[in-house]
């Protein structure tokens, strides 16, 4: 029973290669005669082995085959690796009969492999061969039943494969119909425009603004049309996913893509629970320009593909539910059948007993094998109406004409485009030509009386064992209407390339011919665009010399090469000659355009005058030159640098471990050492053991963690003589950022040392002095007395960082001194006056500062705090700064109340006095024009009191910032509609930013009202004064976790920059605010209300496209 030849495959064999292997296996099977051999044959055939170094590593059945053919995998290109079932139950050579019949039972199925002690592959046992085993009973009957099912199936679905390769062939593009319900155009506009760049797919978008208009377009065009629904979530008669619900309650077997504004997380995956296959955001699906056009189409493809494997799920759910019902009924009639065996058994039990036993399981297998050959025939049936289902609902008609011109067979949409009915067809003559593998163009006219344009083309095929002709109908009626889009685009295109700065043409190859240049070209050029179209010999002519030689592989100079591989982009740059001796430099860009069978007819270009980027390269790289030349200049400086320190200053270099590898002269000099003595040796050589360990220490610190060390150290000669150095070491990295050398830059101070131990020695009766006093040489301190210390804050000399005068001072006041102060004193030999010194704690403060330089070269310096004396005369100063800006103030506010209150007082005055003198002469309406000019210019009294009153409590600490619990969404929506009231000329809108995602209680803060009203109302009432009548205003609420942000954004005259400084400035106005009417205090108020609040306020302005400004309050 173990088939020791089983089917074999490798892991990367193709599915199709299986399925050949398996097809061959069984076409033998009809020719052997011998039962046996023939259930063995057809055994081997139902499976197919995985095996990778003679080890199973899977199985493939014929089951597996089916369920793949289902699902539509791609069988040429799918690895036998990626579908084989695994792992692969396996049973020992030594088995028994009983073994493997339980273990089928228990692992649930048909197939176990047989293999040895190693773990290789002996053979395969199968529920046939288990089957054939017991020979129970002839199964001839019952395998011709299925080999002629299977025969009759295997022909149509050749048929098929020929049709779908034909199909493949002929037509890459597939037609996609998407119905797009959304309310913004712009959307809708963006993905038409992307959906209609060069892909393998033609998607056709209708489009409609709200659901209902959606769902009818549905059922008008049918519910097979569309392919794919693109939902927005938020309509005009629908919000939300209840959008998602109402379309799939009516339309389940549609794909359905969700479209929103921003990405949410919950809405998402409800959405995709409701039955949508996916949930796109339109900044990021629509708003990527650089996208590449597959990648925008997968999705969409994607959710397409995704509901029809979940329609053809169902509709295999609906078949099994069926099938089941089926297998009930048959399993009760094998119920039947065993209970009489059963019987049977008993009778014969008395008999021979143990045969009984054997008997039983056979019957029981036998059972089983019907059930199953059963269900095999179901499955051949179910395919073979799959089939038929499949070729009758294709969009195309297909027709198979026998040899002599006989329709044998046409589907539902051929039947349709003849306006036959399905009996009258078949049988009838096929009265037009058949021509293989050319198509052929139909003109039809339907029931209505319209032109029906239809494609015909014919391939050959084998019909029933004979051949016959394939003969594809497909409806080309849009194809010819975009034809004829096709010359009206054409056009535009000719009048958008006529009005671009650069030259566009066009190549026909197979003509030779230049069809289209553009008028810009004479332009550029200098010379007719007609004669240049009528001989472009001329374009070729103009070409400078020089270039021409480059461009012999150019289509332009050489058209044969277009047929040679020639690449579809190229881009060339090159200079012409104009007829008036001018040359201009020229960016040639061209592309290839191809036919549907891939082949070169066409090519166009795009030419652009760069000779301004030319001339500015071209100067580029003259500054490079110069450049250039500059750093040669200064390598060679530093060549010179590097010999002037060797022979001015003490050099050596050290490894990190301090061992001496180089020496200059001027070191060998000093210390009396050779090179060769120094060479080799530690730094130790020359320590005089005059410095504690500790500095040594923290010089090594300094230096091994890559700081730079400066400082003052007593060596020893070779002779045991002394001497002071000047010392600077700078550690070098190599390229792994590790320390590689040490290099030690000295100067002799030994002469300045010993004159310093004299000088300190005479200067003890400084310290008493009532001033600062200090010694310097060069730019270090030799010398501090005890009050200069003090002044500065330190306790000795030896405190101040390497003993230089700079840490006393800030980078200001250090380049103030070496820029004027210094210059002076070199001419004078002395100076006077007043800088900022800086203490050791950081501090600053003023001094009074005297400068002597003595003939020696050292400075003596005197210096006094004055900090004191410079407190009272700023003291003063302030306090006639604050009279003068009172003053100041005073008349701000004179001429503002008698401007401002003077204009409303006598218009008052004026219509209270028309109205005492002749009042009984106006009639009513004229009265109250009077009562309400006079209410007005009360109310606009009253406000510019209440501002100024206002101010002053600001001023004299009296307006506070008293908070409470508000809800701010409430608040400013309440304020802005009274302030819409106030201002009914003007549009004023509120939005809240993310509103949408803002729960209820995140608008409850805590800030005060009325500092939030003074606010808004100032902000408001400005953006309407500076704005044109019907102008629009806009309020946005920003709500975030710890403050609010209120933004108020006009469309006014702006704020000029000059002024954007003063803006604050109480009284303060504008240059550009001519005759509009105002006070300078509206601005002021809103910066002191925020600054109580603690916010902030910013403000963008550009004139005569307006201000915004944005409020940041914590809350």
């Amino acid at each position: 029973m173990i088939d020791y030849q089983p089917l074999t495959v490798s892991p990367g064999t193709k599915l199709s290669a299986v399925i050949a292997l398996m097809s061959e296996c069984n076409n033998h099977c009809s020719l052997l005669s011998n039962y046996s051999d023939e259930c063995q044959r057809f055994s081997r055939g139902s499976c197919v082995l995985v095996i990778e170094k003679n080890k199973v590593k899977g199985i493939i059945t014929e089951r597996d085959i089916l369920q793949y053919k289902a699902l539509g995998l791609d069988l040429s290109e799918t690895k036998a690796k990626k579908v084989m079932s695994s792992p692969v139950f396996s049973i020992s050579p030594s088995a028994s009969l009983w073994e493997l019949q339980k273990q089928m039972e228990t692992k649930k199925v048909r197939h176990l492999v047989c293999c040895n002690k190693r773990g290789e592959l002996v053979g395969v046992v199968t529920q046939t061969s288990l089957l054939r085993s017991l020979n129970p009973i002839e199964m001839t009957n019952v395998i011709e039943l299925l080999r002629d099912r299977i025969y009759k199936l295997e022909n149509q679905l050749k048929v098929f494969a020929q049709f779908v390769n034909h199909e493949q062939s002929l037509e890459k593009i597939k037609s996609v119909n998407i119905l797009m319900i959304e309310d913004n155009a712009t959307t809708v506009e963006i993905l038409k425009r992307r959906l209609g760049l060069e892909s393998d797919y033609k998607f056709n978008v209708i489009h409609y603004s709200t659901l209902k208009e959606g769902k009818d377009a549905v059922t008008v065009y049918g519910r097979n049309y569309f392919n794919l629904v693109i939902l927005d979530l938020n309509l005009t008669d629908s919000q939300g996913l209840s959008t998602l619900e109402t379309f799939k309650e009516n339309f389940p077997e549609i794909a359905t893509i969700v479209l929103t504004a921003e990405y949410q997380k919950k809405v998402a995956l409800n959405a995709i629970k409701k039955g949508a296959q996916d949930y796109l955001i339109k900044s990021i699906f629509l708003g990527q320009k650089n996208i590449e056009q597959d990648c925008f189409i997968l999705p969409l493809l994607t959710a397409i593909e995704r509901q029809e494997k979940e329609n053809q799920i169902e509709k295999q759910n609906i078949e099994i539910y069926l099938a089941n019902e089926k297998l009930k009924h048959s399993l009760n009639e094998n119920k039947q059948i065993k209970k009489t065996l059963e019987d049977f058994n008993l009778l014969l039990n008395n008999r021979v007993k143990q045969k009984t036993s054997i008997l039983r399981k056979i019957v029981d297998k036998l059972n089983q094998e019907i059930k199953e050959r059963k269900q095999i025939e179901k499955n051949l049936t179910l395919s073979e109406n799959k089939l038929d289902r499949i070729i009758n609902d294709a969009s195309e008609g297909i027709l198979i004409v026998d040899s002599e011109g006989t329709i044998v067979f046409a589907n539902a949409e051929a039947t349709r485009i003849l306006q036959k009915a399905d009996e009258n067809i078949i049988g009838n003559k096929f009265d037009i030509p058949i021509i293989n593998n050319q198509p052929l163009d139909l003109t039809l006219v339907d029931k209505n009386g319209q032109q029906l344009f239809e494609e015909v083309r014919v391939s050959s095929t084998e019909w029933e064992g004979k051949l016959a002709n394939l003969v594809i109908l497909r409806n080309v009626s849009e194809r010819i209407e975009y034809e004829q889009n096709l010359a009206e685009n054409e056009e535009k295109f000719r009048q958008l390339a006529e009005n671009i700065e650069e030259v566009f043409y066009i190549f026909d190859i197979q003509k030779n011919q230049l069809i289209y240049l553009s008028s810009v070209f004479q332009k550029i050029w200098g010379l007719s665009q007609q004669k240049v179209l009528k001989n472009p010999e001329i374009w070729l002519k103009s070409i400078h010399p020089s270039d021409y030689k480059n461009l012999t592989n150019h289509w332009l100079t050489n058209p044969t090469l277009i047929y040679d591989h020639y690449r579809e982009n190229t881009e060339v740059e090159y200079r012409i000659i104009r007829p008036d001796k001018k040359i201009r430099w020229i960016n040639h860009k061209s592309f290839t355009v191809k036919d549907k069978r891939g082949s070169i007819y066409r090519i166009v270009g795009i030419l652009t005058d760069i000779t301004e980027l030319r001339q500015t390269q071209e100067y580029l790289q003259q500054l490079n030159r110069e450049l250039e030349d500059k750093v040669d200049l200064h390598t060679r400086e530093l060549l010179n640098f590097k010999s002037a320190l060797d022979q001015s200053a003490i050099v050596t270099i050290s490894d990190p471990y301090g061992n001496i590898t180089y020496v200059n002269d001027q070191f060998c000099q000093i210390s009396g050492y050779s090179q060769e003595e120094l060479l080799g040796q530690n730094h130790r050589i020359v320590n005089s053991h005059y410095h504690p360990d500790e500095f040594w220490q923290e010089f090594w610190m300094t230096i091994s963690q890559g700081n730079i060390w400066r400082g003052e150290v007593k060596n020893i000669k070779k002779n045991g003589g002394y001497f002071w150095v000047d010392m600077v070491v700078v550690p070098f990295f190599d390229h792994y950022q590790a320390i590689s050398q040490y290099i030690a830059i000295r100067y002799d101070i030994t002469e300045r040392k010993e004159a310093q131990e004299i000088i300190e020695r005479n200067l003890a009766t400084f310290d008493v002095a009532a001033d600062g006093l200090a010694i310097l040489e060069g730019d270090r301190y030799i010398y501090m007395n005890r009050l200069h210390l003090e002044i500065f804050g330190y306790s000795s000399i030896e405190d101040l960082p390497e003993n230089n005068w700079r840490c006393l001072y800030e980078t200001d006041q250090i380049n103030l001194i070496e820029t004027e102060i210094f210059p002076l004193l070199m001419v004078n030999k002395k100076w006077t006056g007043e800088a900022i010194a800086k203490r050791k704690d950081g501090t600053t403060f003023p001094e009074e500062l005297s400068l002597t330089l003595t003939d020696k070269g050292y400075l003596i310096c005197v210096c006094r705090d004055i900090t004191q004396r410079k407190k009272s005369e700023r003291q003063l100063r302030e306090a006639l700064a604050k009279a003068e800006e009172v003053n100041e103030l005073k008349s701000r506010l004179i001429n503002l109340t008698s401007h401002e209150f003077r204009t409303p007082l006598t218009v008052i005055a004026s219509s209270v006095g028309i109205l005492k003198s002749f009042r009984d002469r106006l009639s009513p309406e004229q009265q109250a024009e009077h009562f309400n000019t006079i209410e007005t210019y009360i109310q606009h009294t009253t406000e510019l009191l209440d501002d100024i009153l206002l101010i002053n409590r600001s001023e004299t600490k009296q307006l506070h910032y008293q908070p409470q619990q508000i809800n701010i969404k409430d608040f400013c929506l309440h304020l802005v509609n009274h302030l819409q009231n106030t201002y009914g000329e003007y549009q004023i809108i509120f939005e809240i930013n993310n509103e949408s995602s803002l729960e209820e209680e995140q608008y409850n803060r805590l800030l005060d009202p009325k500092l939030l009203t003074q606010i808004l109302t100032n902000l408001v009432s400005n953006s309407v004064k500076y704005s044109g009548v019907n102008s629009r205003i806009d309020v946005l609420l920003i709500v975030e976790a710890k403050n609010i942000i209120l933004q108020v954004k006009d469309r006014g005259i702006g704020i000029p920059v000059n002024d954007q400084k003063y803006l604050f400035d109480t009284f303060y106005r504008g240059d550009n605010v001519g005759n509009i009417q105002g006070t300078g205090l509206g601005l002021p108020i809103v910066k002191e209300c925020v600054n109580l609040c603690k916010g902030t306020i910013t403000f963008t302005s550009v004139i005569n496209q307006g201000t915004t400004f944005s409020i940041n309050i914590p809350c």
